[in-house]
């Protein structure tokens, strides 16, 4: 009988002792001073952090996860749009399925894509991108370095490609300077018996040179 009051006592010592360390895992699992709605399923993982939205997840120190199914990784990020992802240092992704990957940069509107650096952590220097559908790249600017455009009408279409700051590209590549530089392109090939080219649709309609040697147009 004596046994048998031993072995109850030692089970339901580790059925506490259980129940302790998975009350531990679930604090473990929201840390320090995190905000989270639970009955949304929403987690998160640090301190300060935000997680309100249905399924969403945080990690690091004083994000913000508000748009369902969204997350936030890092320092001072925020999701509003539902399936939005943030990372970095604060990266801002607003809008359905938006995308923010980096330090300073916003997005604003569904589909819109946004990876780099603004130039301050003033709002309206951030790196933003409001155009749907889109993705912008830019480092240390307000203004992006390079630009993709949404599809032109079909799913076997293609969108557009923008260099410099342009955000509505009117050719398959467009490329636009700054106010105190040229707009210019340079092919240089590696070492001198290789030419640089453009072809125009086929090689019987190219303009070609190499070092040393004069500029041949081929019609």
């Amino acid at each position: 009988m004596k046994n048998t009051i031993f072995i109850l006592l030692l089970l339901s010592g580790f059925s506490l002792q259980l129940s302790a360390q998975k009350g531990y895992e679930e604090k473990c699992t929201n840390c320090k001073d995190n905000k989270i709605d639970y009955e949304k399923y929403a987690s998160a993982l640090g301190t300060g952090n935000l997680s309100l939205g249905y399924a969403s997840f945080v990690s690091g120190i004083d994000n913000e996860a508000n748009g369902n199914y969204s997350h936030a990784f890092g320092e001072g990020n925020k999701t509003a749009g539902s399936r939005s992802f943030a990372a970095g240092y604060y990266a801002y992704a607003f809008g359905g399925t938006a995308f923010a990957l980096g330090q300073y940069v916003q997005t604003s509107s569904t589909g819109a894509f946004v990876i780099g650096k603004g130039y301050n952590d003033v709002q309206d220097e951030f790196l933003a991108n409001s155009i749907a559908n889109s993705l912008m790249i830019g480092f240390k600017s307000t203004k992006p370095t390079f630009f993709v455009s949404t599809s032109q009408g079909g799913i076997d279409k293609t969108g557009r490609i923008g260099i410099g700051n342009i955000t509505s590209p009117e050719a398959k590549l467009h490329i636009k300077a700054d106010d105190d530089e040229d707009a210019s392109i340079m092919l240089q090939p590696t070492g001198s018996s290789y030419y640089a080219k453009i072809i125009f649709g086929d090689d019987n309609h190219t303009i070609s040179g190499r070092t040393g040697k004069p500029l041949m147009f081929n019609t």
